[in-house]
């Protein structure tokens, strides 16, 4: 399968997380390494943090709204309500509030506590306490096409698992007993993220058809004078970005069974959430808008047509594949959008799981919601932290980005680069990265575990990479290599500089 995407050109990236996530590479998986089990924020976060005194989940209940100082915009706290028993409860900040109930339910919240287009937070009957039109707006996602061929002689067979009951009980029995075997793979690990001069040569026509857009005549109508702008100053970046290749505008995964999704990256097209106005508390409507800017649409049509030429190379010739979805006969965008169309949300989806976008981070003028320090315009004392301020979609899931977005403390106080840092380390590459970042990000202190023999070494100056490992429990922000690149680029370090001390102190650079 690897061999299909060189045969076309695609480059074979070593790491997809050093800043250059154009090509084909080795997906990874969010596992345990020791435990071979899922890791996720419960388990690589919570479970390990919980037991800090100022850290309370309180489960079953749902934020209802924020509550605010008197007449004033500062927020104070937030509402809530138990699930089983409807009974309200407040929550009263001393410092801030900080939000993160996501792309769909962040938007939600703020407009509830009326924050948000006027007209939207009156139509629900709430009294509208800041205008502002960015919440809300922006929706962005990855839409989805699901391809399909036929293919045979496709070992080992990707399917077996759900095919075979016999190889999945002993599989499972395997598992159980060793952690080794078929369930420890999450899922397949051929992917390919492409820029969109790799899938054709009609960029150049695309991009200037693109640029010459009434941006209004695409875009929900809702839409203020601020937004439309900041659509523009968006469209501009993803024109450049585009047109030259340095972004990937088509995820392709593919593990063998014949289903290709085709999932655009950079989508043109912009989606809203709103209350609804006979059920404000209930589920906000969501209005993807998907593929109702016509660029979008051709940018689906020429990844279907590289998908095809894959499947014709020499690479796959054994697999013997022979196309079913959307089906030889649709070859005009418009034959292929209709007939994806006819086959529901299984075929075309507007949403890959990644809805995103809805409460960007950009100046108010320009229909953002946030500011640079991700504090909510026109308010005070409120903050968000999720996947809704990202004002555009980025090329990839959005774990590991969203694993990036430092919150702030207090209501003017410093940004995190400037605050004591908790940190939990296990690595000498931990140690080091978090030595050298805290002098690129002015960072004055990292407050070590007081097991941790990096405490000691951080008394007298940068922490020595070469140092062995300590007993520290792991921080989840750094459990791979993959994300130290990642994570040092935020810091401003060099991250052929951090290889090389990885692989000083013998850690692969594949991980």
């Amino acid at each position: 399968m690897a061999d299909a995407f060189t045969e076309l050109g695609v480059a074979h990236l070593r790491e997809h997380a050093m800043g250059n996530a154009v090509g084909q590479f080795w997906a990874p998986a969010t596992i345990d390494a020791k435990t071979m089990t899922r890791s996720s924020s419960l388990t690589a976060y919570y479970d390990k943090a919980s037991w800090r005194p100022n850290l309370k989940m309180l489960t079953e209940h749902k934020v209802t709204q924020l509550t605010f100082k008197g007449a004033s915009t500062t927020v104070s706290g937030v509402k809530a309500i138990n699930r089983k028993t409807n009974k309200e409860v407040t929550f009263h900040a001393r410092k801030e509030v900080i939000l993160a109930a996501g792309s769909l339910h962040t938007p939600q919240i703020l407009q509830l506590s009326g924050i948000g287009p006027k007209c939207v937070v009156q139509a629900a009957g709430i009294k509208s306490r800041v205008d502002l039109p960015g919440v809300g707006s922006n929706l962005q996602d990855h839409p989805v096409a699901y391809l399909n061929w036929k293919v045979t002689n496709s070992f080992p067979e990707p399917n077996i698992m759900m095919t075979n009951e016999t190889f999945a009980a002993e599989a499972l029995a395997e598992y159980q007993a060793h952690r080794t075997g078929p369930y420890t793979k999450a899922q397949s690990n051929t992917i390919a993220f492409l820029s969109l001069p790799m899938v054709t040569n009609n960029t150049e026509d695309m991009i200037n058809s693109l640029k010459q857009q009434v941006a209004s005549k695409y875009l929900p109508g809702v839409y203020s004078r601020e937004l439309i702008s900041g659509y523009e100053a968006q469209r501009a970046i993803l024109a450049k970005q585009l047109g030259e290749g340095s972004v990937s505008a088509l995820e392709f995964p593919f593990g063998g069974s014949g289903m290709v999704p085709n999932s655009v990256q950079k989508p043109l097209s912009r989606g809203t959430v709103h209350l609804n106005p006979d059920d404000p508390h209930g589920e906000p409507i969501v209005t993807y808008n998907a593929f109702t800017n016509p660029f979008d649409r051709a940018q689906l049509a020429s990844f279907i047509a590289f998908t095809r030429r894959y499947f014709k190379t020499n690479a796959l010739a054994d697999m013997q594949p022979q196309e079913v979805s959307p089906g030889e006969d649709a070859q005009t965008e418009d034959e292929i959008i209709a007939k994806l169309a006819a086959g529901g949300p299984l075929s075309l989806s507007p949403s890959f799981a990644h809805p995103s976008s809805s409460c960007p981070m950009m100046p108010k003028n320009k229909g953002g919601c946030v500011s640079a320090d991700l504090r909510v315009h026109g308010t005070r004392k409120l903050s968000i932290i999720d996947a809704s301020i990202l004002p555009i979609i980025p090329s990839a899931h959005l774990q590991a980005t969203i694993g990036e977005v430092f919150g702030r403390d207090g209501d003017d106080g410093p940004p995190l680069a400037h605050q004591d840092v908790e940190v939990f380390c296990d690595t000498p590459v931990t140690s080091y990265l978090w030595g050298r970042s805290r002098y690129a990000a002015q960072i004055p202190n990292i407050i070590y575990p007081e097991n941790c023999d990096a405490r000691a070494r951080e008394k007298n100056g940068e922490p020595d990479p070469r140092s062995p490992p300590t007993s520290c429990k792991t921080h989840s922000w750094l459990l791979t290599l993959r994300s130290l690149s990642l994570r040092g680029r935020l810091y401003g370090l060099n991250t052929n500089e951090l290889w090389s001390k990885t692989e000083q102190i013998g850690f692969s650079a594949e991980g």
